[in-house]
């Protein structure tokens, strides 16, 4: 009986061992997984965003930030910049831009309640070409904005809040931009479903201006790319169902939602 029971323990402690190193090894094979993953989605980020320009993260002594900025062309611009009231707005971000914080994205669902041709909520409705683009980060170094320079070619609609006109050159903006930290890291960040214009592509562009004194910012907008039109914006289910759309007849389509009166909301 005694060898019996002897036989019945040895028999259990083998299984828990067995089992135990079955556990452990499985364990290891998801945090194993889970790393790539996280590694290919961190790649894919760093991918996606390639083209968006850098701002060097850079404190001075002084209330202004020294920044360089690498546009997509690769080639890098050095200058010494005073931003003043423009990088103050950008001041607190949730961004909260540090070495210690490398990814930071923003969820403020901005596209609620937003349509796909935002003609209504928009300053102004330009086609244009994106010339140059430059990061900056704010004046407390914690917040980061993207500005393009556009050289307009149609004005679709303006409401007079911002000066601009065919030919001319127009400064926009949008919240977010890399940053490479003091270690050579480069930091992402950016708002959720929101993506930055490429230097070189045309495009539509639904501008806000709140105040003449900065830059206008952009609400949405739609690349045009051998002649079809292509969101530039990720929200799914807002502006996909103009993805593919002959460029001439979305900006038909868009001439009239511009000429159309408002509609009054039903009681």
């Amino acid at each position: 009986m005694r060898i019996y029971k002897l036989t019945i323990t040895v028999v259990i402690l083998c299984t828990a061992i067995v089992t135990g190193a079955a556990v452990l090894q499985n364990d290891q094979k998801q945090s194993t997984s889970r790393k790539q993953n996280q590694s290919t989605t961190r790649q894919g980020a760093q991918d996606i965003r390639s083209h968006w320009p850098i701002a060097e993260y850079k404190k001075q002594k002084s209330n202004s930030t020294t920044i360089n900025s690498t546009e997509n062309t690769g080639s890098t611009q050095s200058c010494g910049v005073r931003r003043g009231k423009h990088n103050k707005r950008h001041n607190n971000s949730e961004f909260m831009v540090s070495p210690g914080n490398t990814v930071a994205v923003i969820h403020n669902h901005w596209f609620n309640n937003l349509p796909a041709l935002p003609t209504a909520q928009s300053s102004a409705i330009v086609v244009g070409e994106v010339a140059t683009a430059q990061a900056y980060l704010s004046e407390d170094t914690k917040g980061v904005s993207t500005e393009f320079n556009v050289k307009i070619e149609e004005v679709l609609k303006n409401d007079g809040s911002i000066a601009t006109s065919p030919g001319n050159m127009l400064t926009i903006e949008r919240l977010g931009g890399r940053v490479k930290l003091p270690d050579g890291t480069i930091g992402q960040y950016w708002v959720a479903g929101q993506e930055m214009p490429k230097v070189g592509q045309r495009y539509v562009m639904f501008l806000k201006s709140d105040s003449p004194e900065q830059a206008p910012t952009i609400l949405t907008g739609y690349a045009i790319r051998n002649g079809l039109m292509a969101p530039l914006d990720e929200a799914v289910g807002t502006f996909q169902g103009y993805q593919g759309k002959a460029e001439a007849t979305f900006l038909n389509e868009l001439r009239e939602a511009i000429a159309a009166p408002p509609t009054t909301p039903s009681k």
